[in-house]
């Protein structure tokens, strides 16, 4: 079929309109040349460790054969601005170290073959970190979202509390007042008593009921200072919740 011919032994051009890319041996080079490709280019895509069915890049591999080498450039730069999203790889699996441009073949020096080998690891280090990142960045989700769901548990628990210490506050308040009317009801009944027995009787139980207010009084000063304190946990792990939704 005379691929290598079809494939760039006659393409000299620095504009490229139409690019083919081929898969295999250049069996659809013949197909793509009557489409009028300017520039038709092998590729393979056996390369395991770059390419997968899971992936959202694709590697391909221009410059592979020796008649592909004068014009690689120029596809390696078509097919950046094209696929931007895509890792477009030069490949060095040259057969000789023959270089071809306009025709004409060119010694390809040490040093350009080694930098080629240096951009291919470069490369290949930075598709390592993305599948790195990818891959880690479900897990870095998955214990933000369970600390996100612990501070708002932590703040419901908070809230819950707080309610608890004011219905708390409520009950106390209404101890004292009902302590303050029995307090009003004995001192009534002592102006009516007739003997010092009775008397004391009731003095005893005002004192009771005295006792009772400061004692209810102390207890809601407890529960305001606890209500203070777990405020200040509220704002905080708010606080918390908000930044990490944030991040």
């Amino acid at each position: 079929m005379g691929t290598p011919v079809l494939r760039h032994s006659k393409i000299g051009v620095k504009t490229i309109e139409r690019v083919a890319v081929l898969g295999g041996s250049g069996s659809f080079a013949i197909q793509a040349a009557k489409r009028k490709s300017r520039c038709l280019h092998h590729c393979r895509l056996e390369i395991s460790r770059f390419f997968e069915g899971d992936n959202d890049f694709l590697l391909i591999d221009a410059g592979h054969y020796e008649t592909e080498q004068h014009t690689k450039k120029l596809i390696h730069d078509y097919l950046t601005e094209k696929m931007p999203n895509f890792a477009i790889l030069l490949s060095v699996g040259y057969k000789t170290n023959k270089l071809y441009l306009n025709g004409k073949k060119t010694e390809i020096s040490v040093e350009e073959r080694l930098r080629a080998l240096y951009d291919l690891q470069l490369i290949d280090a930075q598709i390592d970190k993305i599948r790195n990142i990818r891959g880690e960045l479900p897990i870095e989700v998955k214990d933000l979202e369970d600390e996100v769901a612990g501070l708002g548990k932590r703040v419901e628990n908070t809230n819950t509390e707080i309610k608890a210490y004011n219905d708390e506050i409520k009950v106390k308040k209404n101890a004292i007042e009902t302590s303050k009317g029995l307090i009003k009801k004995y001192g009534e009944q002592q102006e009516n008593v007739r003997n010092n027995r009775a008397f004391e009787s009731l003095n005893k139980e005002i004192e009771y009921q005295e006792l009772e207010i400061q004692l209810a009084e102390k207890q809601i000063n407890q529960l305001k200072e606890l209500i203070e304190k777990k405020n200040e946990e509220l704002a905080q792990a708010e606080e918390n919740s908000a930044k990490e939704r944030i991040t």
